[in-house]
């Protein structure tokens, strides 16, 4: 099954390699992928409180990783763990420089045991502090120090030294330490410990047909005591299925069911996991419910010609269709409405005048990106007071100010919503920034 098991990650490694890299390289343009953020099922979670408080998401995130984290769900409750043991990318990663660290040093131990067993509690509280700061925030700030993306966007772009760093540490440990990650840090496997905890079929020791060899033990990447355990019902256990290749206890490790005692053959273990995991994805995409997330403002520094002449087209097109809108919903309204007194009729022609205003200034090209520096932010309706704050250093409370807003308004609600709310436009919001910059300008 070890053959099968890495011919599955590496399939999984390469798929998250090759859309990394096109992400990054056509990213503006329309042959770009959608980032990796959008298939990670951590992303449900961090966006669940305010999707729920809200019906926003937050940056990066947006129906795709509700979906993968229903994908998980259910893979935990039929297979335990094995989004952990076969798919996860970064997993593999771990593990086969672990692999490579056995090699290198002889199977040295080089943790003690009673320090391995209480660091994998860690991730727990490191678990509730990121959701915490997520809720707080109202972004995704566990990005700045997840070696999975640093590691991922494969040296394109600019990424917090904090993420780099953090990669290098765990590359490094896994050498020493197998699954460094995900044994003592990872939030994600939080949850899918605790969910495979229902798992309908898991590993179990035949106390009876054991013979006590250690050998299954030796072969658990996680290092879990196998024999001594019986069903395996740790949350540490990624369901590799690794122990099964220990012939010599004669059947004494098996995939059972715990009520019947059914076994599941080994090999329908991969396909039912594939079958899982891609039936969620490509369901959701055919039913139209596969919805990925964006960031909070696209960079415009190397995205080349391409991305620069696709961002231009699509604002040309939406400008056209605002300006056509526009002089429809003229048109319509002198065929449809009554006749107005003369106040009235001033008034509407004044709110006319300002909307051909708006239409007349975007198509003459109003900017959409903000430039602080040698970087351009593109300000769009995803964002929160409290993001912009962080990308641009205007303060939310000045935004707040300047577009009239209640004071206390949330800084976390999208732009897109607070502009339904109290009427504004994104060019007052980008002019407001401008203006500040200007005004702070030394």
């Amino acid at each position: 099954m070890r053959k099968v098991r890495y011919a599955v990650q590496g399939l999984f490694l390469f798929l998250f390699i090759f859309m990394s890299i096109k992400h990054q390289i056509y990213r503006g343009t329309v042959l770009k992928t959608p980032p990796l953020d959008s298939y990670c099922p951590f992303g449900g979670i961090e966006t669940a409180y305010l999707y729920i408080t809200s019906g926003t998401f937050v940056d990066r995130v947006g129906y795709s990783n509700f979906i993968m984290l229903f994908g998980l769900i259910i893979i935990g409750v039929l297979l335990k763990s094995g989004f952990c043991g076969w798919i996860c990318p970064f997993g593999t990663v771990q593990e086969w420089l672990g692999n490579l660290g056995k090699k290198l040093f002889n199977n040295k131990k080089f943790i003690p045991e009673s320090i391995d067993r209480y660091g994998r509690f860690i991730k727990y509280p490191l678990f509730v502090l990121i959701i915490i700061a997520t809720i707080v925030s109202g972004r995704m700030i566990f990005r700045d120090y997840d070696p999975f993306i640093a590691f991922f966007h494969m040296g394109f772009g600019e990424r917090p030294w904090t993420a780099y760093l953090a990669m290098i540490i765990v590359l490094v440990g896994s050498l020493f330490i197998i699954r460094f990650w995900c044994r003592y840090f990872c939030p994600l496997a939080v949850i899918v410990g605790l969910i495979g905890k229902l798992g309908l079929y898991k590993i179990e020791c035949d106390n009876e047909k054991c013979v006590s060899c250690g050998k299954c033990e030796k072969l658990c990447p996680m290092d879990i005591k196998i024999a001594k355990m019986g069903r395996i019902n740790t949350v540490e256990c990624n369901s590799c299925l690794d122990c099964l290749e220990a012939k010599d206890l004669k059947d004494a490790i098996s995939l059972k069911a715990p009520k019947n005692g059914k076994r599941l053959i080994p090999a329908f273990y991969p396909v039912i996991l594939l079958v899982i995991f891609f039936g969620v994805i490509y369901g959701s995409k055919s039913l139209g419910i596969w919805k990925v997330g964006r960031g909070p403002g696209g960079q415009g520094k190397g995205l080349g010609a391409a991305g620069r002449n696709s961002r231009v087209a699509q604002r040309n097109a939406e400008n056209l269709n605002f300006s056509i809108l526009t002089q429809k919903s003229d048109s319509l309204k002198v065929l449809a409405e009554p006749k107005k007194s003369s106040e009235e009729k001033k008034e509407c022609d004044e709110v006319r005048k300002g909307l051909r205003k708006v239409a007349e200034e975007t198509a003459q090209g109003e900017e959409r990106t903000i430039k602080i520096g040698n970087t351009e932010l593109v300000i769009r309706g995803n964002v929160s007071l409290a993001q912009i704050e962080q990308m641009t250093g205007v303060p939310a409370s000045y935004l707040i100010s300047k577009l009239k807003l209640p004071p206390n308004v949330s800084r976390n609600i999208n732009i897109g919503n607070l502009k339904k709310t109290y009427g504004f436009v994104m060019q007052d919001l980008r002019k407001c920034i401008r203006e500040y910059f200007e005004k702070h300008k030394k």
